[in-house]
């Protein structure tokens, strides 16, 4: 949802192998438009809208084995390639900071996690260098959420069926934690607004 109360989606077209984002307007019902037609590509999207009600959207781009990163500038959607390399980009996880910018949580090549933030708020991860997280195995299914302190937090599963839970202290750095152990899978994350725990 935007901050109206408007729904939205971020979804592939198997049909045309695109990237298609669909919005609920009041008045005007759903309206559908295709973001992205380069080939086949828009697996496992992300979506999150910005402060001005503009939707990003994370991806995987097959067709490169990596992840892109679409936003909508107000007319138009730019479109840039974030990172590539065998299996990057099978899961992302898109969200935005307090201070609103724009990060991604994504699987990497290794089905290790990486994570990226756009740090100088201009929308663009051209000049930003991804990070691996320190993580216990390999990891799969992702989700990425902020806390009031503004730190990046993430829950995921590896290859063990394990849940696990990471977070980033600006002074200790990435510090992952074992949730659970066995048959857990595709872990959704979010706030308490009240205490800012996950």
């Amino acid at each position: 949802y935007d901050h109206h109360g408007n729904p939205g989606i971020a979804f592939y077209d198997d049909v045309d192998d695109d990237l298609r984002f669909a919005q609920r307007l009041p008045g005007f019902g759903w309206v559908h438009n295709t973001v992205d037609t380069d080939g086949t590509v828009g697996q496992y999207p992300s979506l999150a809208f910005d402060r001005h009600e503009r939707p990003a959207i994370s991806y995987r781009d097959p067709n490169n084995n990596g992840l892109k990163f679409a936003h909508f500038n107000g007319s138009s959607w730019d479109i840039e390639r974030v990172d590539i390399g065998g299996s990057t980009g099978l899961h992302t996880s898109l969200a935005f900071d307090l201070l609103g910018r724009t990060a991604i949580a994504y699987q990497g090549n290794a089905f290790n996690i990486k994570y990226v933030r756009d740090t100088d708020g201009d929308f663009s991860f051209m000049d930003e260098t991804p990070v691996n997280l320190d993580t216990l195995n390999t990891t799969l299914e992702i989700a990425l959420s902020f806390d009031h302190l503004n730190r990046p937090m993430i829950a995921h599963r590896n290859t063990e069926d394990d849940l696990s839970f990471s977070m980033e202290n600006p002074s200790t750095g990435w510090m992952t934690t074992l949730i659970s152990s066995g048959s857990f899978a595709f872990p959704s994350l979010a706030i308490d607004p009240d205490t800012g725990y996950p």
